[in-house]
Parts: C-alpha cells; structure tokens; sequence
C-alpha cells in the first residue's frame, strides 16, 4: 500500500476560485483535474465540498497547505492491507462517529477493526454519486473492537480491497477530512449499552499524557512559597520560580521524562504570543489616533 499527500485540485476535490478560465490552463473532467490543470466549477466557486475558501489557497478564508490522500496498492485473493490511523489513543470505545470525503476510483475500501470485516464502500457507489463527482460524504457510525487504545494495530484501520473477484487486484482511493469522534451517550434507562461503554479523558488527561501539563499533584504553578526563609525558590512578588527553584517539584510524563523543557518552550511561546499582539493593539490604537485627527481636519 502506498499513500500520498496530493493537491487539492486532484479528482475535483475542490476547483481554483476563478472569475473565469480566460487564458488559464484547466481540465474538463475530474479525472485529469489536478494541481496544474484544475476543474473550474464556475465563477468564484471551488466546488460542492468546500465552496468559497478552501485548502489549496485563493479564495476566501482559506489554506494553501491542505492536502488530500491518495492510497494505491495491490491485494491478493487473502490477507489484509490496511493503513492504522493515528488517532487519540486514550478512550474507551467500540462505536465512533466517522465523517470525511472518500472517491474510489479501483476496488473498495471499509475502516474498523483489522479483523471480521468486509467490504463497506466500493467503486459502484462513487460512481453513483455523479452528482458530487464521485466524492461520498461518509457520516455514520462504525464498531470495532471495544479497546481502551484506541491507537492500537487493532482499531481503527482503513483496509483496503482490490475490484476483481476474491476482492483482489488493484485500489486506487482518495481520503479527505477524515474525522473521528468518541461516542458516549447514556441511556436514561439502562437498555442501550451501544454508547454506555465509552470513555473519554479529561483535556487534562490529554495534556498531561503529551507532556504539557504536571502529572502529579505537588505544588501547584501559581502557588506561593510558605517558608519566607527559602528565597531562592521564590520571585520578588513571592512567588514560586518553578523553573529557577531546585526547591520546586519537576513535572513528569506518565512515562517519567522531565517536561521542564516543553514548560519553558510553553510559557515562551505565549510569552511571544502577548507580545506580539501587544505590539498590534498599540499599532490599532495609533491608526485609530491618526484616522481620529484626520477627521477632525476634514
């Protein structure tokens, strides 16, 4: 299996906000519609998906980074060929709510677990949906195996199916915006377990598994220094340098690595970040001034 990152003209996911194609390069059909020679939808209009401000730049509101994935490759007559999708691996699952855009233009294609599946989407339903140019918007629920690592080798794989018999041959798919959402929704009465069993962490059980937050208790960050005659763990205000302070508790991983590192990058990330819209709020208030006396003038 082979997966690439291609541009967002490709197959028409999305066309170049044109007034019109005088003098530009353009293709008539998806098929041929790639980065240097896009399918024009019409005036000032990317298309179905993502209309005025899309992921390939122009536009209104949108990006010029975003990307779509292409998944090629070849399946013999047995076995599984799958890509695990790296996900948040922290929650208790077996049922998600799954969104994105797939066009399949050779084989099939189903996502869940890498075992007791078959085949979910096929070349038969892009075609049927001529309408948005082969692109399916997927929105639905999916099962796979009720695991508390949802990252593991097990859950939540794309497999992939070629479209000659035995599901063999060649597969040619094409991903975008892929979505994953944990489903948890109690019952009132206790007669539907399909959401029950869930389980999803706290935001800073998220930070704290990816180094940016204290995993112990200690002290706290905005905490004060009880004893006046430890000054060497304290600020002129009194309050506790965690950085500077041999006194003050290390932040740990769940794993034990030291995140005194991701701390000091944090705080000077916002640190720059209070700067620099500083910086823009003076610049404001000097327009304001000026735009201010201008008027007085006229």
């Amino acid at each position: 299996m082979t997966i690439e990152a291609m541009h967002a003209f490709t197959k028409c996911f999305e066309g170049p906000y044109w007034p019109n194609t005088d003098g530009r390069t353009h293709s008539t059909t998806c098929e041929d519609a790639s980065s240097s020679k896009p399918y024009w939808f019409g005036r000032y209009n990317m298309g179905p998906r993502i209309r005025r401000g899309g992921m390939s730049g122009g536009g209104w509101g949108g990006r010029s980074d975003g990307r779509i994935l292409k998944i090629t490759g070849k399946r013999g007559t047995s076995g599984n060929i799958y890509a695990n999708v790296p996900i948040e691996h922290r929650h208790v699952s077996y049922r998600m709510l799954f969104r994105g855009y797939i066009l399949i233009v050779k084989g099939g294609l189903t996502f869940g677990t890498d075992q007791g599946t078959g085949v979910k989407w096929t070349k038969a339903d892009s075609d049927a949906a001529s309408s948005t140019q082969g692109w399916m918007h997927i929105h639905t629920e999916l099962d796979s195996s009720h695991l508390s690592n949802q990252d593991s080798t097990h859950a939540w794989n794309f497999k992939a199916y070629g479209g000659d018999a035995g599901n063999s041959g060649d597969f040619e798919i094409y991903l975008a915006l892929p979505y994953l959402a944990n489903m948890w929704m109690p019952d009132p009465d206790g007669s539907d377990t399909s959401y029950t069993a869930n389980w999803s962490p706290s935001i800073r059980d998220i930070l704290t598994d990816y180094g940016y937050a204290p995993a112990s208790s200690g002290r706290r960050l905005d905490s004060t220094q009880d004893s006046a005659s430890d000054d060497d763990a304290t600020t002129g205000d009194g309050e506790q340098d965690i950085f500077d302070s041999e006194a003050a508790p290390r932040a740990k991983t769940p794993d034990g690595d030291d995140t005194e590192a991701t701390l000091r990058k944090t705080v000077r990330l916002q640190q720059q970040a209070i700067e620099q819209l500083t910086a823009r709020l003076s610049k404001l208030e000097q327009q304001v001034e000026v735009s201010g006396v201008s008027r007085q003038q006229d």
